[in-house]
């Protein structure tokens, strides 16, 4: 992909599609300058994709903030990991990643740097070639799902230089702890944190050149904002970062059901749902993800009207920033069809509290209920929504694949008559559908008679 001017930077996008990790050299063709580049040991994770830099300009304000006094030859020549952002301050070029695996990067300067080179916070060496005026640097793996890393490199000596300890969050509701080192003692008295006046501060020194600040969040704060934080020395900006604002704690249950947005993208609900045979029940495989990061002690509660639960209440231990799984089962034979309201509740290490909703359907039989502006009827097999004029979803619910084209099908004034399994009857209008197959889903469509039109889904083995 290369970007129009004045912006004239390149990117290789590459996807994999496999079951299985790809790793190995990829030869890209550059257009502009007719010449065929060699990425080497580029590593893909199954079914993730990276965006790799080619010849990007240092200069380009699109390209990097404050590197206007970049030369035009100045470049990003390649990297074999994803470049995320990248940021001119206080003479230290930083670049931040996407990186599966150990990766590398090489950029075209004007003169040689002067070091030092720090990659996830360590100290390293790199490789300057005179004759070329390029510079190599390795580029470690990152951490979380993200593989996130950030490398620096200093191409002039600073006067002044500082870092803020590699945090990534800042927790809501409570105080949080980011320390920051100084390349002097003076330096940091003479120093400040820049931040939002409704973050709350405390200061006060760890050492002759290090300084803590104990920053609090409002509870009110939105999960998944982002804030910047920067450090001023003689009101000059030397440093800044920015983090995420996240609840302390935060729970997901892997088997609510989603909305089909169309085009494959699928939205949560919220409350979320999930359906629960009436005579077996079902397991509940519930998330506990501790944001902060420290290691903490959480106690899990689940309760429900007209429900019962076995491990209704659990103590798991969770490492920072990190997630455990917590299994409860849930029985349902004394509840009455439809929807039920049910708390998790989050004690101990952070307190929080969540509502669900169970769908109660039993056996052989169809529960209707309404979402919003959309009514749904679903049965232990298959889920139908609608609207007043179109239908928007019928769910195969083994594999939950919406086989209705994306934005549905307009109603054009028919009409729904039941849910049966997974045959849908209506009744009026004939609907602009036909029948056919989608992966191992059989899709019928059969008229009864005139008026009376019976959609439905089976498995492709079974013919």
């Amino acid at each position: 992909f290369i970007t129009p001017e004045p912006l004239a930077a390149s990117f290789v996008t590459l996807v994999n599609r496999g079951a299985l990790e790809y790793r190995g050299e990829v030869r890209v063709l550059y257009p502009p300058a007719k010449q065929l580049i060699k990425l080497p040991e580029v590593v893909i994770p199954a079914g993730e994709s990276l965006w790799l830099p080619v010849n990007v300009p240092l200069a380009k304000a699109q390209s990097c903030a404050a590197c206007a006094s970049f030369g035009n030859e100045e470049t990003i020549v390649y990297s074999t990991a994803e470049l995320t952002r990248v940021e001119y301050e206080n003479g230290i070029l930083a670049m931040e990643f996407s990186s599966p695996a150990a990766s590398e990067i090489v950029l075209h300067l004007a003169s040689e740097p002067v070091g030092p080179y720090l990659a996830a916070g360590k100290p390293r060496s790199f490789d300057w070639d005179v004759a070329s005026g390029r510079v190599r640097l390795p580029i470690p793996a990152g951490t979380g799902l993200a593989h996130r890393v950030r490398v620096g490199l200093a191409l002039t000596a600073p006067e002044t230089s500082a870092f803020f300890a590699d945090r990534k969050v800042l927790t809501t509701g409570e105080p949080n702890l980011i320390a920051a080192t100084f390349s002097s003692e003076a330096a940091a008295k003479r120093s400040r944190l820049i931040a939002p006046a409704w973050l709350k501060q405390e200061i006060r020194a760890k050492s002759p050149n290090q300084v803590e600040y104990m920053l609090t969040v409002p509870p009110s704060a939105p999960h998944g904002s982002h804030v910047d934080l920067s450090l001023e020395t003689d009101g000059a900006q030397v440093t800044h970062t920015r983090l995420q604002l996240l609840r302390p704690v935060t729970l997901k249950v892997r088997e609510a059901v989603n909305r089909h947005a169309g085009a494959g993208f699928e939205l949560p609900l919220d409350p979320l749902l999930i359906p629960v045979d009436q005579k077996a029940g079902r397991e509940l495989s519930i998330t506990v993800r501790n944001n902060a990061p420290d290691i903490r002690t959480f106690v899990l509660t689940v309760t429900g009207e007209s429900l019962d639960f076995a491990q209704a209440r659990t103590e798991v231990v969770v490492a920072g920033s990190s997630e455990r799984d917590i299994t409860v089962r849930v029985f349902a034979d004394h509840a009455a069809p439809g929807i039920h309201a049910v708390t998790l509740r989050v004690s101990g290490g952070a307190v929080s509290e969540t509502q669900i909703q169970l769908l109660v359907i039993p056996r052989g039989e169809t529960v209707l209920y309404i979402d919003g502006d959309r009514t749904v009827l679903e049965s232990q097999r298959a889920r139908a929504v609608f609207t007043t004029d179109r239908w928007l979803e019928f769910v195969w619910k083994d594999s939950e694949r919406n086989v209705l084209p994306d934005g549905g099908l307009p109603l054009n004034g028919a009409r729904i008559v039941e849910l049966s399994g997974t045959e849908l009857t209506m009744e009026g209008a004939k609907l602009n559908w036909k029948p056919s197959k989608q992966g191992d889903i059989v899709i019928g469509v059969t008229p009864r008679d005139a008026s009376i039109t019976v959609y439905t889904l089976s498995r492709a083995d079974l013919h």
